[in-house]
Protein backbone atom coordinates (compact mmCIF):
# COMPACT_ATOMS: atom_id res chain seq x y z
CA UNK A 1 0.00 0.00 0.00
CA UNK A 2 2.86 2.37 0.87
CA UNK A 3 4.31 2.24 -2.64
CA UNK A 4 0.90 2.55 -4.30
CA UNK A 5 0.18 5.75 -2.35
CA UNK A 6 3.61 7.12 -3.33
CA UNK A 7 2.88 6.36 -7.00
CA UNK A 8 -0.55 8.01 -6.80
CA UNK A 9 0.97 11.28 -5.59
CA UNK A 10 3.54 11.21 -8.37
CA UNK A 11 0.57 11.41 -10.76
CA UNK A 12 -1.71 13.85 -8.94
CA UNK A 13 -1.54 16.51 -6.27
CA UNK A 14 -2.47 15.62 -2.69
CA UNK A 15 -5.98 16.83 -1.79
CA UNK A 16 -6.59 16.87 1.99
CA UNK A 17 -10.36 17.14 1.45
CA UNK A 18 -10.49 13.50 0.30
CA UNK A 19 -7.92 12.07 2.71
CA UNK A 20 -8.33 8.60 4.21
CA UNK A 21 -6.25 6.27 6.37
CA UNK A 22 -3.69 5.12 3.81
CA UNK A 23 -3.00 8.70 2.69
CA UNK A 24 -1.18 8.96 6.01
CA UNK A 25 1.78 7.23 4.32
CA UNK A 26 2.13 10.43 2.29
CA UNK A 27 1.03 12.98 4.89
CA UNK A 28 3.25 11.70 7.71
CA UNK A 29 6.38 11.69 5.53
CA UNK A 30 6.98 15.25 6.80
CA UNK A 31 6.07 16.81 10.15
CA UNK A 32 2.28 16.93 10.18
CA UNK A 33 -0.71 16.45 12.44
CA UNK A 34 -3.99 14.83 11.37
CA UNK A 35 -7.25 14.24 13.18
CA UNK A 36 -9.90 11.67 12.28
CA UNK A 37 -12.99 10.21 13.89
CA UNK A 38 -13.95 6.67 14.89
CA UNK A 39 -17.30 5.92 16.51
CA UNK A 40 -17.82 9.62 17.21
CA UNK A 41 -14.50 10.09 19.01
CA UNK A 42 -11.57 12.11 17.62
CA UNK A 43 -8.09 10.59 17.29
CA UNK A 44 -4.85 12.38 16.41
CA UNK A 45 -1.77 11.14 14.62
CA UNK A 46 1.36 13.24 14.27
CA UNK A 47 4.81 12.82 12.72
CA UNK A 48 7.49 14.40 14.90
CA UNK A 49 11.19 14.89 14.06
CA UNK A 50 13.40 12.88 16.41
CA UNK A 51 17.10 12.04 16.00
CA UNK A 52 17.06 12.73 12.27
CA UNK A 53 13.98 10.58 11.64
CA UNK A 54 10.24 11.01 12.04
CA UNK A 55 8.53 9.27 14.94
CA UNK A 56 4.77 8.84 14.97
CA UNK A 57 2.49 9.72 17.88
CA UNK A 58 -0.99 8.25 17.72
CA UNK A 59 -3.21 9.37 20.58
CA UNK A 60 -0.92 8.63 23.56
CA UNK A 61 1.30 5.97 21.95
CA UNK A 62 4.56 6.37 20.05
CA UNK A 63 5.79 4.43 17.01
CA UNK A 64 9.28 4.47 15.49
CA UNK A 65 8.17 4.89 11.87
CA UNK A 66 5.09 5.23 9.68
CA UNK A 67 5.44 1.53 8.82
CA UNK A 68 5.54 0.69 12.54
CA UNK A 69 2.36 2.75 13.04
CA UNK A 70 0.52 0.88 10.27
CA UNK A 71 1.64 -2.49 11.64
CA UNK A 72 0.82 -1.87 15.31
CA UNK A 73 -1.56 1.08 15.91
CA UNK A 74 -4.82 0.09 17.56
CA UNK A 75 -8.09 1.58 18.68
CA UNK A 76 -9.87 -0.42 21.34
CA UNK A 77 -7.63 -3.45 20.78
CA UNK A 78 -8.24 -3.58 17.02
CA UNK A 79 -5.68 -2.57 14.38
CA UNK A 80 -6.51 0.70 12.65
CA UNK A 81 -5.84 -0.99 9.32
CA UNK A 82 -8.76 -3.35 9.94
CA UNK A 83 -10.98 -0.40 10.91
CA UNK A 84 -10.12 1.76 7.89
CA UNK A 85 -13.66 1.73 6.46
CA UNK A 86 -15.02 3.02 9.78
CA UNK A 87 -12.57 5.93 10.11
CA UNK A 88 -13.86 9.24 8.80
CA UNK A 89 -13.57 13.04 8.88
CA UNK A 90 -9.80 13.11 8.23
CA UNK A 91 -8.39 16.62 8.43
CA UNK A 92 -5.03 18.31 8.59
CA UNK A 93 -4.84 20.17 11.87
CA UNK A 94 -1.28 21.40 11.53
CA UNK A 95 2.34 20.53 11.36
CA UNK A 96 4.39 19.30 14.22
CA UNK A 97 4.38 22.18 16.68
CA UNK A 98 8.01 21.67 17.69
CA UNK A 99 9.22 21.60 14.12
CA UNK A 100 7.39 24.81 13.26
CA UNK A 101 8.47 26.58 16.45
CA UNK A 102 12.12 25.77 15.81
CA UNK A 103 11.82 27.19 12.28
CA UNK A 104 12.78 23.95 10.55
CA UNK A 105 9.86 24.42 8.17
CA UNK A 106 7.88 27.42 7.02
CA UNK A 107 4.25 28.07 6.06
CA UNK A 108 4.85 27.34 2.36
CA UNK A 109 6.29 23.87 2.97
CA UNK A 110 3.97 23.23 5.88
CA UNK A 111 1.32 20.53 5.37
CA UNK A 112 2.68 19.57 1.96
CA UNK A 113 2.19 23.03 0.55
CA UNK A 114 -1.57 22.66 0.41
CA UNK A 115 -2.07 26.25 1.46
CA UNK A 116 -4.81 25.02 3.76
CA UNK A 117 -5.27 27.35 6.72
CA UNK A 118 -4.55 25.79 10.08
CA UNK A 119 -3.07 26.65 13.43
CA UNK A 120 0.18 25.67 15.05
CA UNK A 121 0.36 24.80 18.72
CA UNK A 122 3.32 26.86 19.87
Amino acid sequence: MKWMIADIYKLRKFDPSVMSLFDLYHVLSVPAKVQFTFEGLPHEVESVPEDGNLSIRFDDKWYRTVDDFFKKAEIGGELVTTLYEELYDFKMIGCSATDFKENRINERRCCHGTGQKHTHEL
